[in-house]
């Protein structure tokens, strides 16, 4: 009998960050390795062809809500009459949340607990919905999905859970990521303001990516005779630090650029222009930047903290998030031309290979197999 699994794929559509993306990936492969599943795409607005290829075993679900759209509203309002209405055998939702009633067994991705741990870089409002429903989710969904060891630590900890409910399953880079075309990357730097060598940032403008420290370290390589600029590429989060001012107390008015939210085809070209990729980050779940800039070979020094060295290895530089001086060594030794420079790039490509979206959907099709009673946790 073929069973029907659900996905809420709505951060997939538009412009996907982090987990958009891990939706959509996730969606195309297992699409690709189902033998007895059909997946149904639950989405708030008709999806662009990026997010599912023309299979048999794959649908679109629109569910629309009057007048606009509405995170909290669409899935607690919105989705459980109509999954009563019209049954799935398993729901897998891969925001952290899952509604208060849920009328099939569910799966719930949470990819990390940043606001159990540090409340304090969140708004009361945020803390108060988030938490609320986080817990929730852990504690009645049939199994929990996160995307790191760290990450699974840190959800049983924070929730006092059965630690055989919380799976990590890797994700990875886009499928040829590495060999897709694109604008080329100095020509998209110039663009923005930026020549010659640059370090690159990429991730929400956040109290946890610590990038006054990325600043001043960068500061102290110029300071030192490097001709390295900073890009920051992605949208300010709460509590909304003033980029400009953080730019400024740093001495580095002129040399730093903060770009927003950047195209993927962009991405990638920056990705592989940048000298170095940098993430001075507190906490990550996954740190998908880093991945994704070790694919296109350019060298990343990143923290040595939460799930960096579980995922980077010896892939990456790692430095003590609090070091300023050490992060200025750092920047400078891994972007001097030279054997040490191929040996990171070569060291990264090699890394990131290792994740797969292919290993990542078979991994989640076995919990999902295993939540409907079809089988244990071997991958098919």
């Amino acid at each position: 009998m073929i069973a029907r699994i659900g996905i809420d794929a709505r951060s997939a559509l538009g412009q996907p960050t982090g987990v958009g993306r891990y939706v959509r990936n996730l969606a195309r492969h297992l699409s690709r390795v189902a033998t007895d599943e059909r997946f149904l795409l639950y989405v708030d607005r008709r999806s662009d062809p990026v997010l599912s290829e023309p299979r048999g075993n794959v649908a679109e679900r629109l569910l629309r809500l009057p007048g606009g759209r509405n995170y909290f509203t669409w899935l607690q309002l919105r989705l459980p009459p109509s999954l009563w209405r019209r049954p799935v055998d398993l729901f897998h939702y891969p925001f952290y949340t899952l509604p208060l009633w849920h009328p099939c067994p569910s799966v719930v991705t949470i990819h990390d607990v940043t606001f159990e741990r540090f409340p304090h870089w969140f708004s009361r409002r945020s803390r108060l919905a988030t938490r609320r429903f986080a817990r929730h989710a852990a504690r009645n969904a049939e199994a929990i999905l996160t995307v790191s060891e760290t990450s699974r630590r840190d959800i049983i900890a924070c929730y006092g859970i059965d630690s055989a409910r919380v799976h990590v399953v890797y994700p990875a880079v886009e499928e040829g990521w590495d060999a897709q075309a694109g604008p080329h990357g100095a020509t998209v730097a110039r663009h923005l303001g930026v020549e010659g060598p640059f370090v690159l940032h990429v991730g929400s403008i956040h109290t946890r990516r610590n990038l006054p420290l990325l600043l001043r370290a960068v500061a102290r390589a110029r300071g030192r005779g490097s001709a390295l600029r900073l890009i920051l590429a992605g949208r300010v989060e709460f509590p909304y630090p003033d980029v400009a001012a953080m730019i400024r107390a740093a001495g580095m008015d002129g040399a730093c650029v903060h770009v927003g939210y950047v195209a993927e085809a962009d991405l990638r070209a920056l990705y592989r222009a940048a000298a170095v990729v940098a993430l001075p980050s507190l906490y990550e779940g996954f740190g998908f930047p880093a991945v994704e800039a070790m694919a296109l070979g350019t060298p990343v020094v990143a923290a040595n903290a939460s799930c960096f060295p579980e995922v980077l290895g010896d892939a990456a530089l790692l430095v003590d998030p609090q070091d300023e001086e050490g992060w200025a060594e750092a920047l400078i030794r891994v972007t001097a031309p030279g054997p040490e420079r191929d040996e990171w790039r070569r060291r990264g490509r090699a890394r990131a290979a290792t994740f797969s979206w292919d290993r990542a959907a078979r991994e989640t099709l076995a919990v999902y197999r295993r939540v409907l009673g079809r089988g244990d946790e071997s991958t098919p």
